[in-house]
């Protein structure tokens, strides 16, 4: 919020070498030389070996109930690169594991820097073969308001995918 403001964030670097996570610690070295913004993030561009890596521990499993869920943490952290992750994100669209699909779509739209979003969303809805990754695409197509309906109508022909097509027809049906 301070940095947001153009707050002098400096007096807080002494304590940016507590944090054991090298790309938040990153990050806040960023926030405290930028004030106002973020447009250089000189030290996240030297973390972006650990980009490829955090795509792919989007599809990991948390080990227990208790663990933290590495798929929401390799997420957040992908955040903080912000463009910097665009094109390895797009990378994910064509991972094996559907979870990594499904979560490459949802940062991706996060970004709002996504100019082939309404055709890669349509691309996967017709041919990813996973619901879940399908669903998500739905979901997001169906954001286009009115503009979605014709896809969600060639949704709805499918029987995978026709209940959830049908719902959000109806919404946006209702929307009018």
């Amino acid at each position: 919020l301070l940095h947001t403001f153009g707050e002098d964030l400096r007096e807080y670097q002494d304590a940016v070498v507590l944090i054991a996570d090298p790309v938040v610690q990153a990050w806040f070295r960023d926030i405290i030389a930028e004030r106002r913004g973020l447009r250089r993030r000189d030290n996240l561009n030297q973390e972006t070996e650990r980009i490829r890596v955090l795509v792919r521990q989007l599809g990991d499993e948390p080990e227990d109930e208790e663990a933290e869920d590495p798929t929401m943490a390799a997420a957040w952290r992908l955040l903080l690169f912000g463009p910097l992750a665009h094109q390895e994100i797009r990378h994910g669209l064509g991972a094996k594991l559907p979870k990594v699909r499904e979560a490459c779509l949802a940062l991706l739209e996060l970004q709002r820097s996504w100019p082939e979003r309404k055709q890669d969303l349509e691309e996967r809805l017709r041919r990813d073969i996973h619901p879940s990754v399908q669903h998500a695409a739905m979901e997001l197509l169906a954001m286009d308001g009115r503009a979605a309906i014709p896809v969600l109508q060639e949704a709805a022909a499918d029987p995978f995918l026709a209940g959830r097509a049908g719902e959000l027809l109806k919404e946006l049906d209702g929307r009018r």
